[in-house]
């Protein structure tokens, strides 16, 4: 707030009724260098230092620099500044240079310049002159060379210095350029008793103030508070010492204290009297002050609390490291929020010990690497009032990374049941090995559930036993599975599916051999496959299950679509067996529930046997050759090749039956001789397959013998006398057979010849 009174109090112990401003001292050391300014406000007057022997040694053209007061200033308008700064001691306490030229004490300076900021600067002061070849020389008084600092022959950034035994000094800066900063350091060398200084004021006034090419000072920086300094602002459930007579002034008798809350000014009980009081609540404090010459004058000050912040909790940071090497960036900014919460005003900093989060050192700034690779590390928090940055609190959270499950992925477990009841006992736990890979079992737990939600939630909720038996027959399931990192249930986990359902088993029955007996002979057939099916299948759903053919059994392996054999198909070579491989497959579950068999196909030429009749004379085999019986021998050199017609006798057997049914049934063969009857059957069958058999009739018949009833003598005229004559034998016939149209005559010359 503005102050009522823009003064600082100074009581004398004479009686007067006028006093003077007098300003903050400056600081004994150049870190707490106060501001200073000189304008339409007039001279700035401080108190000097004495009572103490510091002596701050040698600096530029100062021997020594006894009871120092630092300042700075700041340049607003730019142009030449020009201040004299004299030394008094106030004999009358009125603040003022009026007290003789006996009351003059000896006053010295340094300056330096110019600097961009007020703050930081007091590490960059030339403590020393140097000439132009860079040699140390000995700074000297501006008294005695003006121009030597003005022309910068210190070669240094000493703007002006002064050390003559004058109670008035020049200090004078060329050219000042608005914004720029410079240091001043005011020395008291008035020895005073003991060597301690004698008590006095000092004051610094700007000599060429509006006058033209002169610059000014800015007084904005100056701390125009009264006798009880600034407005205060403290944290709450703390308390602050308010001073009414910081500078121990003897002559401050009594103090009145009054306390406004916004409902006007009220004494503050137990106060009366006292110099310095404990102060705790928010609001003005008003205090008058009664010197001992009966003088009296009031400041007031305003006591402003500021809330400590509160550290929300965070939770601990635990991050499941994507590359696994332990490592990670931490992002500490995206905690802010939840740290201040509702808060305002406030700012959060993060540091690695206690000791910096109190002491609001080293924050930690960026992305943060954890120290060390799979440790726990405490992180440390410091929330601090922004308009009060002494108004903190600290709090801590753990860091700290784990390696991430991989959750490799399981097939679909489609079972094929060896029962057919729709149920199967999967086997979780030899999955377990499959979803870890190469991850170590004993870092990483895998458990199964039937809800998603289970397995995001946790390992422990209702986790599938190893041995798991579907609920529904034939009903599609998902399993989900959960694999955690055991340091890390909570964080660092990954979550999969699967399905698994159960499939009826086929049964592929068997299919005999497919022997064909070639109709044509040409050793080739069309097989009708589709009516093989229903072998196959038996008593099983055709509408659940698919039954195709196939030349190669990797063919049948793989699956039905992988060239299946059309519904007829006709062998590629004549008279080769080959193999048909049959495979039978689960229309629901093709790739996992089928079967496969196999069964031969082979063609053999149909016998094609001859109808025969079979003649002989009857003979005297059984002692009558005129009885019409005759032993008829059966054997492959007598009729095979008739019955045979032409056909390999090497790759058909004949056998000859009494009857069609011993025939058929190939029994009762006859053998060697048959006395005749009118007929018998003839069974022929192919040696490679018996069941290509043929039967056909052979007809029996018994040819009487010729009788020659009489020998008949030739006898012919020779109508040419030359002994020769040309017979007609046939007309002989007659008179030798008995039946001569039946008979067949040959003639020979001689009855050897006949029998031939």
């Amino acid at each position: 707030m503005l102050k009522k009174y823009t003064f600082c109090l100074l009581f004398i112990a004479i009686s007067i009724t006028s006093y003077s401003q007098i300003n903050t001292p400056g600081g004994l050391s150049c870190d707490d260098a106060g501001p200073i300014c000189s304008d339409t406000s007039g001279s700035f007057v401080f108190q000097n230092t004495f009572g103490t022997n510091l002596d701050l040694g040698q600096i530029g053209c100062l021997n020594n620099s006894p009871r120092p007061a630092w300042f700075f200033l700041r340049v607003d308008q730019t142009g030449d500044l020009s201040f004299d700064i004299n030394q008094w001691e106030d004999l009358n306490g009125d603040g003022i240079n009026n007290d003789g030229a006996a009351s003059g004490l000896d006053v010295d300076f340094i300056a330096w310049g110019p600097y961009a900021s007020d703050s930081g600067n007091c590490t960059n002061i030339d403590t020393q002159c140097v000439n132009g070849a860079g040699v140390p020389i000995v700074c000297p008084d501006n008294v005695g060379q003006p121009n030597f600092y003005p022309n910068n022959d210190d070669n240094s950034n000493i703007i002006d210095c002064s050390y003559s035994g004058s109670p008035f000094e020049t200090l004078t800066i060329n050219n000042a350029q608005s914004g720029e900063y410079y240091l001043l350091l005011v020395t008291n060398f008035a020895p005073g008793p003991g060597g301690n200084g004698v008590e006095g004021l000092i004051e610094i006034v700007q000599t060429n103030f509006g006058t033209p090419g002169g610059g000014s000072t800015d007084c904005s920086i100056i701390n125009v508070d009264g006798i009880l300094g600034p407005d205060q602002n403290i944290c709450e459930m703390s308390s602050t010492m308010l001073d009414a007579n910081p500078g121990s002034d003897p002559t401050f008798v009594d103090y009145a204290w009054e306390f406004d809350d916004g409902t006007g000014f009220a004494p503050i009980p137990g106060t009366d009297g006292m110099s310095m009081i404990s102060v705790s609540n928010a609001g003005e404090y008003q205090v008058t002050i009664t010197d001992n010459v009966g003088g009296s004058d009031s400041d007031i000050i305003e006591l402003i609390v500021t809330p400590i912040p509160t550290v929300n909790p965070v939770n601990a940071q635990f991050r499941c490291d994507d590359n696994n090497d332990g490592i990670w960036d931490f992002d500490f900014t995206t905690l802010n929020a939840t740290i201040i919460g509702a808060q305002t005003d406030v700012e959060v900093s993060y540091h690695n010990t206690l000791n910096d989060a109190q002491m609001d050192m080293n924050p930690i700034t960026g992305l943060y690497p954890n120290a060390t690779a799979y440790t726990a590390e405490p992180i440390f928090i410091r929330i601090e009032n922004t308009i009060n940055t002494a108004c903190a609190s600290t709090g801590t959270f753990m860091i700290d990374v784990f390696d991430d499950p991989t959750a490799n992925a399981v097939l679909p477990q489609l079972i094929c049941d060896d029962n057919n009841d729709g149920f199967w006992d999967f086997d979780l736990d030899a999955l377990r090995l499959i979803v870890l890979g190469t991850q170590d079992p004993m870092q990483f737990e895998v458990s199964f559930h039937l809800e998603q939600v289970e397995a995001m939630t946790s390992s422990t909720t209702n986790p599938l036993p190893n041995t798991f038996t579907n609920l529904v027959a034939y009903d599609l399931d998902t399993i989900w599975v959960r694999i955690e990192n055991v340091d890390n249930r909570d964080d660092c986990f990954e979550i999969i599916s699967f399905n698994i359902d159960v499939f009826d088993e086929p049964t592929a029955n068997a299919v005999l051999p497919q022997l064909i007996c070639d109709d044509n002979n040409d050793g080739f057939w069309d097989f009708d496959l589709d009516a093989l099916r229903p072998i196959v299948l038996g008593t099983q759903d055709p509408m659940q299950f698919e039954v195709s053919f196939h030349l190669e059994q990797a063919e049948a392996m793989t699956s039905s679509t992988t060239n299946p054999l059309p519904d007829t198909f006709t062998n590629l070579i004549a008279y080769d067996e080959d193999t048909i491989w049959v495979r039978i497959e689960n229309v629901d579950n093709r790739d996992d529930c089928y079967e496969i068999t196999s069964f031969n196909i082979d063609v053999f030429d149909q016998p094609l046997p001859s109808t025969y009749t079979y003649e002989l004379c009857d003979d005297t085999s059984d002692g009558d050759d005129t009885n019409g019986f005759v032993d008829f021998p059966l054997t492959p050199a007598d009729i095979d090749s008739f019955i045979l017609n032409g056909q390999d006798p090497m790759q058909f057997t004949v056998t000859y039956h009494l009857n069609q049914l011993d025939a058929d049934n190939n029994v009762g063969a006859i053998t060697s001789l048959y006395t005749n009857n009118t007929q018998i059957i003839a069974r022929v069958e192919n040696n490679e397959n018996t069941e290509c058999d043929e039967t056909v009739q052979i007809n029996l018949q018994v040819n009487a013998l010729p009788v020659i009833t009489n020998m008949v003598e030739l006898l012919q005229c020779d109508n040419d006398t030359d002994g020769i004559s040309d017979f007609n034998l046939t007309e002989s016939e007659v008179l030798i057979s008995t039946n001569p149209t039946a008979h067949t005559f040959t003639y020979y010359l001689n009855a050897a010849d006949a029998a031939a």
